[in-house]
């Protein structure tokens, strides 16, 4: 779960690689470590972004919807956690996402 399948990634939304604090996974007694954990927020245009705890994989979408569906489609067949966090945050992984998305908000950072 490293890259993405196809289309290929575009780094629009990785290009300021800000530096992003997540909160620490919860331990083994609440979350087991062999299911991923997904991080599902907004940034600071308001797109929605779905990443993967350990930056593995990452997405940009203008719907909250699509960001959970892009976490379920790459934990497949077994599934994962979802962790909403309240405040935003920046993808810093390639945008495995909605491309047009990652051009629109390089745009707004302009």
């Amino acid at each position: 779960m490293t890259a993405c399948d196809s289309p290929p990634p575009t780094l629009f939304a990785a290009t300021h690689r800000a530096l992003t604090i997540l909160p620490k996974r919860p331990d083994a007694r609440v979350l087991n470590r062999m299911i991923p954990l997904f991080f599902i927020g907004r940034n600071k245009n308001g797109f929605w972004l779905a990443r993967e705890a350990r930056g593995g994989i990452g997405g940009m979408f203008f719907l909250r919807r699509s960001a959970l569906r892009f976490a379920q489609e790459a934990s497949t067949p077994h599934g994962c956690a979802t962790m909403f966090l309240a405040k935003t945050f920046e993808l810093d992984t390639w945008n495995c996402g909605n491309p047009f998305v990652g051009w629109v908000n390089t745009a707004l950072g302009l």
